[in-house]
Order: C-alpha cells, then sequence, then structure tokens
C-alpha cells in the first residue's frame, strides 16, 4: 500500500485522521443537500442565528458585525415587565377611580341620608304628621312613628295626647279648659304662672318634689305664649315637664310635652321642636 494510506498499519494516526476527514465530506454534502447546496460557514451560520432571533423579538434584523445588536432576552424581560407594571398602573388607576366612584356615590347616599333624618328631626319635616283638633282648630307636629294617645277618665274640655312609641313615658299632648280672663298678661307674669303651675304639680298624689327649671314669655305667630320648664319627682317616676300656655277666647291652651328625667338629654332637641310647631288660631276663628 502507498504511503499515507488509510489502510496503513505503520501510520495509524494519519489513518484516524484520513477516516475524520471523510467522515467531514460525507456529512458535508449531506448538509447541502439538505440545505439546498450552500454551505453554512461559522459567519452564515451567525447571520442566520441573528435573523431568527430578530424575527422572535419583532426587532429589525442587524448584522452580528454592525454597531447594532440583536435584543438580549434580558431587554426582552425589561420591556414584558413594564408592561406588567404599565398594566399594574393602569389597573391600580381603574381600582382607584372606581374606589374614587363608590366613595362620592357613598358620600352622596350619605349626605341624602343625613338631610333626611335632618327634615325628620326639624319641626314640620318631612315624614312629621300634623294633627289639627276639630273643633278649636288648634294644632302641632309630631315625628315620625308617634301614635294617639287616649285617657280613660277625662278631666278637660278638649285632650289630644300622643306618645313615643320608642321611649316609654315620652308623650306630647294638648289641653284646653275655660276661664275667665282674656290673656296671659291678665293672670300673671311668667315666673308667677310658672310658680302657680308647680304649685298644683305638688298638691297631686305620690309627688315628692317639683322644680321650676325656666319660665319665660314668648311670640309666635303674632301670639304671646309662656314657656315653663320643670321636674317632677313621684312615686310613679322622676318626669321632664316642657309645657306652653296661651289665653285665646276664654280658653287655656296648654301644650305639654315629657318625658323620663333619664331619658330627657336623649330627647331635650326634639322635646323643644315639637312644642315649637304648637299653634293657636285667633279668637275668631275658634268656636
Amino acid at each position: 500500500r502507498k504511503r499515507g494510506g488509510c489502510g496503513s498499519e505503520r501510520m495509524s494516526r494519519q489513518a484516524t485522521d484520513c477516516w475524520a476527514v471523510r467522515l467531514w465530506q460525507i456529512l458535508r454534502v449531506a448538509l447541502m443537500s439538505l440545505l439546498g447546496g450552500h454551505l453554512w460557514t461559522p459567519d452564515a451560520l451567525a447571520r442566520a442565528t441573528a435573523r431568527t432571533t430578530a424575527a422572535f423579538v419583532n426587532k429589525p434584523f442587524s448584522h452580528p458585525g454592525s454597531s447594532r445588536q440583536p435584543p438580549r432576552w434580558r431587554t426582552r424581560r425589561k420591556l414584558s415587565g413594564l408592561r406588567l407594571q404599565q398594566e399594574g398602573c393602569d389597573a391600580g388607576v381603574a381600582a382607584l377611580s372606581r374606589r374614587r366612584l363608590h366613595d362620592m356615590r357613598l358620600l352622596a347616599s350619605l349626605s341624602t341620608l343625613c338631610v333626611g333624618s335632618r327634615a325628620l328631626a326639624e319641626p314640620g319635616g318631612d315624614g312629621w304628621e300634623e294633627v289639627e283638633s276639630s273643633r278649636t282648630r288648634f294644632r302641632f307636629r309630631v315625628p315620625p312613628g308617634f301614635k294617639p294617645a287616649s285617657k280613660l277618665l277625662k278631666t278637660h274640655e278638649e285632650e289630644i295626647n300622643y306618645k313615643s312609641p320608642e321611649i316609654k313615658g315620652y308623650t306630647v299632648g294638648v289641653a284646653v279648659d275655660p276661664v275667665k280672663i282674656d290673656s296671659l298678661a291678665a293672670f300673671g307674669t311668667p315666673d308667677f304662672v310658672g310658680q302657680r303651675i308647680v304649685d298644683v304639680e305638688k298638691k297631686k298624689d305620690g309627688v315628692i318634689d317639683v322644680q321650676l327649671l325656666k319660665a319665660e314669655s314668648l311670640e309666635s305667630g303674632g301670639q304671646v305664649f309662656y314657656e315653663v320648664e320643670y321636674t317632677s319627682d313621684t312615686t310613679r317616676g322622676f318626669n321632664h315637664f316642657i309645657t306652653r300656655v296661651i289665653v285665646v277666647n276664654q280658653r287655656l291652651f296648654a301644650f305639654t310635652a315629657q318625658s323620663k328625667q333619664k331619658d330627657f338629654d336623649k330627647v331635650r332637641d326634639q322635646m323643644k321642636a315639637i312644642v315649637s310647631t304648637f299653634v293657636v288660631p285667633p279668637a275668631q276663628e275658634i268656636s
């Protein structure tokens, strides 16, 4: 055999190299046939890799030798992170907008509720019921829920009473009685009238003590009323009273609101509001 041949036993290293070269030639031919006869050099392989990477990340293709390199995975992750961050911000803004809208709606609802509650608490507001006498035409207003409370024993010429459905002992009412005077001024000053009311209360059965708290004169609707406030401690309970009286057409009209002393702080404002709604018509309108 020729020197350096593949079958030479004396030069095994050269034989091995020969077989490696032939194997590479066979693989080269196979690759050329598969890839359309083109020889894929290292540079060509790098360009193909760059082209594939650029197409995958939707970026313009750039040659490996140019200054513009194909984008890296970390850039893609950064962009994805920015998109997620922007989406998170948008979601946060949307959530904040929804929260603000909810807060605005809640505020509007609360405002409506507060206005409604104030209307119910104010005398003559929505929900208050007007009570009018068919005989002497006096009238007053009561809060929602107040019910008529009739007495078994009639002790006055005319009498109308209402009571709270929730607070025991919380009542309002008007009593009308004939008198011989034409006005309260003819009877005495507010303090004098207040003291007379206290004296009458003290004479009732079971009364332990009565204290006069206030007596004053006030004008309402062109008429002069006396308003007296006092407490009465009895064997049946400790009560707080506000009474507004007037004399018209020789009739004494007395509007009284009362509650238990322990409940007075809770109903004070409403009680005074009810008393302020008391109206008595002029003498010519009273039968």
